[in-house]
């Protein structure tokens, strides 16, 4: 149910130990910031219980752990177009390059690319600006033998087929030097996959019909291009998936869900962290600033924020732990979008997914072998003793807050948050198991007053 009060009081008993963890979070619109306040108080007539729960899914999903493919070969070879195609040497892409607004054709720059070189699944075509010899030597070798003999066959069996947009038998790959200069030269990226591009009714510069991967030709060859066309590669099958059906078209999907499955994607082609440690450790240096649920974050103004990016990766690998890798498919496939996505892949709430996330992250129980290692969790420090503890908090963002009681005996809180902040609030004692978490939850009902939300 949604919160139907401002204000929420709750007691912690004595046993909850000298410290604990408060999980507070806000299931409102990414879109706000709320000001939440937290206060020591003498108790009130009226308290939320706190109702015992558990945080894990035990008996909902098989409990599993992430499958990671290394360098192989997929037993099924990648499934080429039949029959003659007749290919142009040279094409043209459109590509959206400045500041100017999405839906204002004079922000897209027309790209001719040259066909350099075609593998089995996959044809390179090179930016007519630009020779071979001014790339990284073996960077078109790299490009289409990876994603011919590891990316595309992997994915096939972990995700599905690419559909064939422009019905040339093979995937697209342009490299080209756009990418480094994107938005007036303010921004370069890597690479990039365009939604537009693989809906065959949007007219150009909006969309190029076909299905296409950009890269941005100051790349190398090596372990971090492989991470690249690994996540790249998932977004043009999620886009072909819902878009080039014959059965129907698809919603778009919102960023933040299609971003999750790319990144975990990453992980199940057994690829480095050099896509993800940066946006993790944002997201674990300021959680309470990082929210999850952004349907568009170029229009957020939150487009490549990597707090963002790391919360969003961080809840999918949560829920596919859970759940098991074939949750992605059932994302890519399902006609909702968003929180209606996960809620009809998993059967659960998103406001029970994210909380159950929450508590894994406060118990540390997500440990990600990257290569620099992990910035401690940020947490804030609040004695109760010391006066009411103010603090910031986006939409779906998560404030972690480590209470330490100055005396002993029962402990009343009161915490205080504008109505569209839509609390969500969780107790983890400590020193406790994982059996031990709580949440306040309302004494006339048997169910959580401070879990749902309207999504």
């Amino acid at each position: 149910m949604p919160v139907h009060s401002e204000n929420v009081h709750f007691q912690l008993p004595p046993e909850s130990g000298p410290s604990f963890d408060l999980v507070v979070s806000s299931l409102g619109s990414a879109a706000q910031t709320f000001e939440i306040s937290l206060t020591a108080i003498p108790q009130p007539r009226a308290l939320n219980s706190l109702l015992p729960i558990h945080p894990e899914f035990a008996g909902r999903f098989p409990q599993t752990t992430l499958p990671v493919r290394h360098n192989h070969l997929a037993p099924e070879t990648p499934h080429v177009h039949e029959g003659p195609v007749e290919v142009p040497s040279t094409r043209r892409f459109y590509l959206h390059v400045t500041e100017k607004r999405l839906e204002d054709p004079q922000g897209y720059a027309a790209i001719e690319g040259h066909l350099v070189q075609e593998g089995r699944a996959v044809r390179v075509y090179l930016d007519s600006s630009q020779t071979v010899q001014d790339l990284a030597p073996g960077l078109i070798n790299f490009i289409v033998n990876v994603l011919d003999a590891e990316i595309i066959p992997q994915s096939r069996e972990l995700l599905g087929d690419l559909v064939d947009i422009d019905g040339d038998g093979k995937l697209a790959v342009l490299v080209t030097p756009w990418l480094g200069k994107l938005r007036g030269g303010q921004v370069s990226i890597k690479g990039c996959v365009r939604s537009g591009d693989f809906q065959r009714r949007v007219e150009v510069p909006f969309g190029s019909a076909a299905d296409i991967l950009y890269l941005n030709s100051e790349l190398v060859p090596g372990p971090s291009l492989k991470t690249v066309l690994a996540h790249e590669y998932t977004h043009a099958v999620c886009f072909s998936q819902r878009f080039g059906r014959d059965a129907g078209v698809l919603p778009v999907e919102d960023d933040w869900l299609n971003e999750a499955i790319a990144h975990v994607a990453e992980n199940l082609h057994g690829s480095d962290w050099s896509n993800l440690e940066d946006r993790i450790n944002a997201f674990r240096r300021a959680p309470a600033r990082s929210p999850l649920v952004v349907t568009d974050y170029y229009r957020a103004g939150l487009w490549r924020d990597a707090g963002c990016r790391g919360a969003t990766y961080l809840f999918l690998r949560y829920c596919v732990d859970q759940c098991g890798p074939t949750l992605l498919p059932a994302l890519i496939q399902n006609p909702e979008t968003g929180c209606r996505n996960l809620e009809r892949a998993t059967g659960l709430p998103f406001s029970e997914l994210f909380r159950h996330w929450t508590i894994s992250l406060t118990r540390e129980a997500m440990p990600l072998q990257t290569a620099g290692g992990q910035p401690a969790l940020s947490r804030i420090e609040w004695d109760h003793g010391s006066g009411p503890c103010v603090f910031a908090l986006r939409g779906t963002a998560t404030a972690f807050i480590r209470v330490k009681r100055s005396a002993i005996g029962p402990l009343t809180l009161r915490l205080c948050g504008a109505r569209d902040s839509q609390l969500q609030v969780t107790v983890v004692s400590a020193a406790a198991s994982a059996e031990e978490s709580a949440e306040p939850a309302t004494p006339a009902r048997a169910t959580v007053a401070l879990q749902k939300s309207g999504q």
